[in-house]
């Protein structure tokens, strides 16, 4: 550190610096001295100041809370300006006080304490708002006193007294008690208050002048009404004491004044009220544009001319036809909220009727209760008549029904005319008193109002119902003729019948008819030439033939015969079911024989068809590429219908397996299992390997899929009860588990096929039976020439072996059920579990006792999907009618009658959703039907029926045990009667083109390609087209010529046959049972009658059920099938080689997903929800086997289709982030390695597997996918 020496300048400022501080000090220190010897005494003067200015403040306080100020005679405005002076004085000396506090608290740092001035403030305030009080309400009560009694406002009165008396509560609170001021206040208030009540009553507007002179009266007081009274002067008449006088009078003069006025209301409402109308477009006009209506004065001409002309039409009695174009229609539109209001006015009138103080109005009130009577009355009747002519004008509008129809269309006409001048007149005055009734001359007065409105709606309807009662026998006509249109509603009826000469317009109601048709083939009959184009079509639309129908997935159904177009719907109807049945007949034996030559080679042939069709065509059109397909197929699986092929399976299959039951032979049947595995790999080989077709069509892919698919299904249930057999050791057709089967079997027999080759012409003399085919224009001939029996003619035969067969049935236990031959289409076949072997079980036992049979169970297991898989087992066509609370009695009256006629199934789903009066009802009809089929079924088991069926339908319990065949006595196939014959009508005799040789009674002759007529009444004989010709058996003492033995033919194999024209006969019979009398109506019942219900077991309502309704029923409990095993059999039909380790893993992760997320929520995790998966999953892998969209091997393909399915479907139902955290968790998890390969390699995911790949070389450990897809 350094110093140096301060300069002049510097020394000068230090001392002044110096002198300066020791100046503060000295003053400092004088100003101490000064302050510690004032302090003292100003202390003592603020002292002193502030006793004197406290004293003076109490004394002004006790002022003003004392003396007169508690006197309450006081004069209150003299008080309060006595408590004003007091105030301003107190005030003053408050601010005082206040000054001197802070002087104090200036010196000492602490003011005074001033708390007692808010407390004489706040008592002083009270005191004066208590005289304010007095004050008001002694002047209040004074003006009110001497105010005219008219011009009083007591409702202002009533509000002032409910404030005072609120203060006067409030001020008791705070006031000392005993207050004399207080008390004389409220004494005041009380004593007016208690006047009021009857003064408000006596100002009620109801009080009229007689009521003033009965109160007057009843108070011995002269009434004067001129008078004008003050308040006071009706206080000094004592109203207290006339109290209960008082509210008599006003009670009664409040209740008429009430009735007076809700009379008032409903006169201006009903008064202005009108009816609401609303335009009517008929159906027919929908669909075209309107016509714009000119409003010019030559439109109204027009039309008054056509009114003119509509009256005279309907006065002469002539029929004109309706013309819906040109008139314009109005309609009665919010009728309940009409009748609503009709009803509460109506009941509003009725009480005032009874109420004792309706005399004055009495005459009015009951005028108005008649008008709102006829008003609702005529509502009614206008509604009614209403909806019949709505209903009525749909039928009537369309011209083919008007002149199908003509006799009602003439009746009808004149309801329509006579409603139609009702709607003019409604629609120019639409007010709702207009319809009453008014005297001539009476303002509102019209023509059709009141009586005559009435009896003319009366008459409508009448008419109507008349018209409906007559359509309602010409829709049970329609009915009777094709049964299944009980299952059509009467507008669907009537929509059909009015395009009857129209086939394509037709093709819904077909749809609704039959529910697996989706289109149909039409063309031109032949004799019209050359006439295929779409306008000659669309020109000759009424002589369409249907060639062909259309199933699903465009499966395509040749008629073996064309159906001829006619006037009637409901017969061209039932002649579609006859040829489609028949063709099903033909399709499926010809199916048959076509399996039964080419053996198990099925598979391998499809695969050669498949690789020509793609090898002869590279790249030709589409239309081409159709055309081919549907010509170039002869191998069956490919060219019969899928419903034709799996049942042909199912025969086949049963019948292989009851040979080798029969013997007993353990070793053969595994054999065939080992076949039937050989046939699974082959099919699955099929199902990957047409893939690669890309000349085939999406839609013949996705058929040919899903048939492959439904027969790998049916093959594994096939192999599963092979296995059962075996490994139980139960190798006998009459083991249990072998006879519990639902099994479908056909007569199938070998025979020889005789055709004949006549050598020598024979004369044309011969006997014939000729027939002439029908044309266009002219109608069937027949005739029968019966002439000399020709010369004898030697003829050589060739013999080929063949087959016959009978008709198709089935067979569980000791019952029999025969197939009906129901169009189905392609259909996926459902997985056959043990659970639904017992519930086949039971509704086939439910079915022969003709029992309604139910299955009850939880949702999502299946109950009506089994119904429906029983019906294609047996060819039925079934119904599903979803059950509700407003399904009515005659509606299921109408579905048990077409259940009993058509044969059709119905399964009534959810029945439980029912009202338990119509479950009542529809329990005691089933009771009664099954009663009466069941005696029917009884006593049609006669020898005809025993003896007209195949023998390998009667099974029967011998002492060999269930289930041996008991086989006929030797007789050809049927036994029917002989026609009579007729001069005037022959019937129509089909040829029997492979009769062998035969004699009759007149003599040797031979007949090849004739029907052989036997003139005589009693049974014969009949002959089918194919017999097993036993010369030994048939023939007896005549005997035909040799067969010329070289002719024929000893090769056993045979060209491939075409199978592509279904050339045989029809051989279709609906089975009847007999004539049931139902419903009032006497119907044939048919044999497969079958009815079933669907109960859901968690629904409230399935407790509730009748107990008539639940003892006629056949239940069967359902319980949540074998989900595994299902979904194991699905995906192994559909190719995949791990099914069962899927399977395991998808079910696992449905329960993963339900106890972790969606609890609540089981739909999601339910069978349905799993089967959409694996239809996605299914699709998508077949998608990639033709596309080669994902690569690897084939199991990672087939486990990325199922996580791509799961994704697809079940990811979007997770809503919040933690839900998709844990789903994309617990998909990780069990299915690694396809979730690991679906990640797309992002930047970041790739410095991701860099630095994982590090740590791992790190820690020496090999780093491989499998551990990168983990990580």
């Amino acid at each position: 550190m350094s110093y140096r020496q301060l300069t002049s300048e510097e020394e000068k400022t230090e001392e002044k610096v110096f002198s300066s501080w020791e100046a503060f000090q000295m003053q400092m220190q004088e100003t101490s001295e000064f302050v510690n010897t004032q302090t003292p005494l100003q202390l003592s003067q603020l002292e002193a100041a502030f006793q004197r200015l406290q004293k003076e403040a109490t004394t002004q306080y006790e002022l003003a809370t004392t003396g007169k100020f508690l006197d309450p005679h006081q004069s209150p405005v003299m008080i309060l300006a006595d408590m004003k002076m007091i105030r301003e004085k107190f005030f003053a000396l408050q601010s005082k006080l206040h000054e001197v506090s802070h002087c104090r608290e200036a010196i000492t740092g602490e003011p005074y304490n001033l708390r007692f001035l808010q407390d004489m403030i706040s008592k002083m305030d009270l005191r004066q708002e208590l005289w304010k009080y007095v004050e008001v309400t002694t002047h209040t009560i004074k003006d009110w006193n001497q105010i005219l009694f008219k011009k009083m406002n007591f409702k202002k009165a009533l509000e002032k007294i409910s404030v005072w008396q609120s203060a006067a509560l409030r001020l008791t609170s705070l006031l000392p008690r005993g207050d004399q001021v207080l008390e004389a206040w409220i004494r005041q208030v009380e004593e007016f208050s208690k006047h009021l009540p009857v003064l408000c009553q006596l100002s009620h507007d109801a009080l009229q002048e007689r009521h003033w002179q009965t109160i007057f009266l009843g108070m011995n007081v002269p009434y004067n009404p001129n008078a004008q009274l003050t308040v006071a002067d009706l206080l000094s008449f004592n109203l207290a004491d006339h109290a209960d006088l008082i509210n008599r009078v006003y009670l009664s003069a409040l209740t008429e004044n009430n009735v007076t006025s809700r009379l008032d209301t409903i006169i201006s409402f009903w008064q202005e009220r009108h009816f609401k109308l609303a335009k009517y477009i008929p159906d027919s006009l929908y669909n075209k544009e309107q016509p714009k209506r000119s409003t010019s004065s030559n439109a109204r001409i027009k039309k008054l001319e056509r009114y003119r002309q509509e009256r005279a039409a309907a006065q002469a009695g002539s029929q004109r036809g309706l013309d819906v174009s040109s008139d314009d229609f109005y309609v009665l539109i919010e009728v309940e909220e009409l009748k609503y209001h009709l009803e509460d006015s109506r009941i509003t009138l009725d009480s005032m009727l009874a109420s004792p103080h309706v005399n004055d109005v009495k005459s009015q009130v009951e005028f108005w209760c008649q008008a709102l009577r006829e008003i609702e009355e005529i509502t009614d009747l206008w509604f009614d008549c209403q909806k019949k002519w709505q209903y009525l004008v749909k039928i009537f509008e369309q011209p083919i029904l008007y002149q199908t129809l003509s006799e009602h269309a003439f009746k009808f006409e004149s309801v329509h005319n006579k409603f139609k001048d009702w709607m003019r007149v409604s629609s120019s005055d639409s007010k709702c008193m207009s319809v009453i009734n008014r005297r001539r001359g009476e303002k509102g007065y019209r023509l059709l109002q009141g009586d005559n409105l009435r009896v003319l709606l009366q008459s409508l309807i009448k008419d109507q119902e008349e018209i409906l009662k007559d359509l309602g026998g010409y829709i049970e006509k329609c009915r009777a003729t094709f049964h299944r249109l009980y299952f059509l509603s009467n507008d669907e009826i009537f929509e059909m019948l009015a395009v009857s000469r129209n086939p394509p317009a037709l093709l819904p109601f077909v749809r609704l008819c039959f529910p697996h048709v989706e289109n149909l083939t039409f063309s031109l009959p032949t004799a019209m030439g050359g006439l295929n184009s779409q306008l000659d079509i669309s020109l000759n639309s009424d002589k369409l033939e249907v060639a062909c129908i259309t199933g699903s997935l465009g499966e395509e159904l040749p008629l073996y015969t064309k159906v001829e177009p006619g006037a009637s719907a409901p017969k061209w109807l039932h002649n579609i079911n006859q040829v489609l049945k028949n063709t099903l007949t033909i399709a499926l034996k010809a199916c048959v024989q076509a399996r039964l030559e080419e053996g198990t080679k099925h598979p391998v042939l499809v695969l050669e068809e498949l690789a020509k069709l793609s090898h002869s065509h590279p790249k030709p059109a589409q239309e081409e590429i159709t055309h081919e397909i549907k010509s170039i197929f002869r191998q069956w699986l490919l060219r019969f219908p899928a419903q034709s092929v799996l049942t042909a399976e199912a025969i086949l299959w049963e019948r292989s397996m009851s040979r080798s039951l029969d013997k007993k032979d353990k070793e053969e049947l595994k054999n065939q299992k080992l076949l039937l595995h050989a046939k699974l790999d082959q099919l699955t080989r099929v199902l990957v390997e047409f893939q690669s077709v890309t000349e085939m069509t999406e839609t013949d892919q996705q058929r040919l899929n899903l048939l492959i698919s439904a027969l790998l299904t049916q093959s594994i249930y096939y192999r599963d009860i092979m296995s059962n057999l075996i490994e139980t050791n139960q190798v006998t057709d009459s083991a249990f588990d072998w006879l519990k089967i639902l099994k479908l079997r056909m007569d199938i027999r070998n025979v020889l096929r005789a055709k004949t080759v006549v050598t020598e012409k024979p004369p044309e003399d011969s006997i014939r039976s000729r027939t002439v085919r029908k044309n266009p224009t002219t109608k069937r001939k027949r005739e029968l020439r019966v002439q000399e029996a020709p010369k004898l003619a030697r003829t050589q035969t060739t013999v080929t072996n063949d087959y016959q067969f009978s008709t198709c049935y089935a067979q569980q236990l000791n019952q029999v059920f025969t197939y009906d031959y129901e169009y189905l289409g392609p259909y996926n076949q459902l997985v056959i579990t043990p659970l639904t072997e017992r519930v086949f079980l039971s509704m086939g036992q439910a079915l022969k006792s003709f029992h309604c049979s139910a299955l009850i169970g939880p949702n999502g297991t299946g109950k009506t999907e089994t119904i429906h898989e029983l019906g294609k087992l047996l060819g039925r066509c079934l119904f599903t009618i979803t059950c509700h609370n407003t399904v009515t009695l005659p509606v299921m009256l109408q579905y048990l009658t077409g259940l009993v006629q058509s044969g059709c199934w119905a399964v009534f789903d959810d029945c439980d959703r029912l009202t338990k009066g119509l479950m009542s009802v529809v329990g005691q009809q089933l009771d009664y039907l099954r009663t009466a089929l069941r005696a029917l079924a009884m006593t049609s088991e006669n020898q005809y029926q025993i003896r007209g069926n195949s023998h390998f339908d009667k099974v029967f319990a011998m002492k060999s045990g269930i289930g041996d065949k008991v086989i006929r006595r030797n007789s050809l196939t049927t036994l029917h009667p002989l026609p009579k014959p007729e001069t005037e009508f022959v019937p129509i005799l089909e040829r029997q083109k492979t009769v062998p040789h035969g004699f009759n009674e007149k003599g040797l002759v031979t007949y090849f390609e004739d029907t052989w007529v036997a003139e005589r009444d009693q049974r014969r004989h009949s002959i089918e087209r194919e017999i097993k010709i036993q010369e030994s058996e048939l023939y007896k003492s005549n005997k035909p010529p040799p067969l010329f033995y070289e002719h024929v033919k000893a090769s056993r194999r045979r060209s491939q046959p075409d199978y592509s024209k279904l050339t045989s006969e029809p051989s279709y019979v609906h089975r009847m049972l007999g004539n049931v009398m139902f419903n009032g109506k006497l119907l044939q019942a048919s044999c497969n009658f079958g009815c079933f219900m669907t109960m859901n077991a968690t629904s409230a309502a399935s407790s509730e059920i009748p107990y008539s309704f639940r003892i006629l029923m056949r239940p069967c409990a359902i319980i949540v099938p074998d989900v595994e095993y299902i979904v194991s059999v699905h995906l192994e039909s559909n190719g995949y080689e791990k099914h069962s380790l899927w399977a395991k893993k998808l079910v696992l992760f449905f329960k993963q997903l339900e106890s972790q997320i969606w609890r609540q929520k089981k739909h999601l995790t339910g069978l349905q929800q799993m089967k959409q998966v694996l239809k996605l999953a299914v699709g998508s892998k077949l998608k990639s086997l033709s596309t080669e969209k994902l690569d690897g091997e084939e199991g990672n393909k087939e486990e990325l289709s199922i996580v791509f399915a799961v994704k697809e479907l079940m990811s979007t139902a997770a809503e919040s982030e933690s839900e998709r955290a844990i789903f994309n968790n617990i998909l990780r998890q069990i299915f690694p390695q396809a979730t690991g390969q679906q990640t797309s390699s992002t930047g970041q995911e790739q410095q991701l597997i860099a630095a994982v790949a590090e740590i791992f070389d790190e820690d020496g450990m090999e780093c491989n996918e499998l551990m990168l897809s983990k990580v």
